[in-house]
């Protein structure tokens, strides 16, 4: 059977629920939490360590946190490291080039989501 990809609304974690589960191949590969477009994600630590705990209880690997405006895309764990530290996208759609903006978020699609930690130390290291 091919790839699939869905997005299953409200999923429940152990914490409460995600908005949004991102589903390749039946099974969760990043959590989706979006909040009101007042909420700075990235400023508020609050809904990013939310996030950071719906990942790492139910072993999903990647969270992407949203105001719509701004998205923040963490790897959910890492030994002996900060949440902060996880960060390893972040699109600002208001203030980045459109071409830019266009590009990172391409990094969600189906056929790079598995390989977004590659994606962005190759974009890292050209500036992107």
């Amino acid at each position: 059977m091919g790839q699939s990809k869905r997005s299953a609304p409200r999923r429940r974690t152990e914490e409460g629920r995600a908005d949004y589960a991102l589903i390749l191949n039946d099974r969760v590969v990043a959590f989706v939490e979006a909040k009101n477009l007042s909420v700075n994600v990235l400023k508020k630590d609050r809904p990013l360590r939310q996030l950071g705990r719906y990942c790492f209880n139910h072993g999903v690997k990647y969270g992407i946190l949203t105001n719509g405006i701004v998205w923040v895309v963490i790897k959910a764990f890492e030994e002996g490291s900060r949440l902060e530290d996880r960060i390893i996208l972040s699109v600002d759609v208001e203030n980045e080039p459109i071409e830019r903006t266009v590009l990172k978020l391409s990094l969600l699609s189906k056929s790079k989501i598995e390989k977004l930690e590659r994606f962005t130390i190759l974009f890292k290291s050209f500036r992107i």
